[in-house]
C-alpha cells in the first residue's frame, strides 16, 4: 500500500472556556433540534440560541485581545456572565425536552397514535454498528 501525504502549516486553535461552552451549546442544540423534528408539534417549543451564544463567544474573544486591563476585565466578566446565562437556558431547555421524552416513554404502553422517537444515532447514521446490530431499535421513546 502506498500513501502520499502533504503537511501544511496552520494556526492552532487552543480551546478556551468560551469556545468550549459554545461547542457544548452547539451539540445540545443539534440534538434537541433532531428530537423536536421527530416529535413534530408535540411537546415544548424549541428555541435555538446558537446565534446569541455565537455573538457572546466572539465578544469574549474580542475583549480578551484588548490592551486596557481594568476596563477589559470588567467587560470580560460581563461577557462571561451573559454567555453562562445563555448556556444555562440551553441546558434547562434540554432537561425539559429530555423529561418530556422520558415521561412519554413511561406513559406510553402502546405507541399507536403517538410519535415514536428511536435511537437518534441509528436514524442519523452516526452509529453504524448500532444500526447493523438491530433492524428495529429496541429502545424507543414515545412523545405524545
Amino acid at each position: 500500500m502506498r500513501v502520499d501525504t502533504t503537511v501544511t502549516e496552520n494556526n492552532i486553535h487552543y480551546p478556551t472556556d468560551s469556545s468550549l461552552l459554545g461547542d457544548g451549546v452547539r451539540v445540545r442544540t443539534r440534538t434537541m433540534k433532531r428530537i423536536v423534528e421527530l416529535g413534530g408539534e408535540a411537546g415544548e417549543r424549541f428555541r435555538n440560541r446558537m446565534r446569541s451564544v455565537g455573538h457572546r463567544v466572539l465578544e469574549i474573544a474580542r475583549i480578551s485581545r484588548a490592551k486596557a486591563q481594568k476596563q477589559s476585565q470588567e467587560k470580560l466578566q460581563a461577557g462571561y456572565k451573559r454567555l453562562l446565562n445563555a448556556t444555562g437556558q440551553v441546558v434547562a431547555q434540554a432537561k425539559r425536552i429530555a423529561e418530556e421524552v422520558n415521561q412519554g416513554y413511561q406513559e406510553s404502553e402502546e405507541p399507536s397514535g403517538s410519535v415514536t422517537v428511536g435511537c437518534l444515532a441509528c436514524r442519523t447514521g452516526k452509529n453504524d454498528s448500532a444500526r447493523a446490530a438491530s433492524d428495529a431499535p429496541d429502545e424507543s421513546t414515545t412523545i405524545r
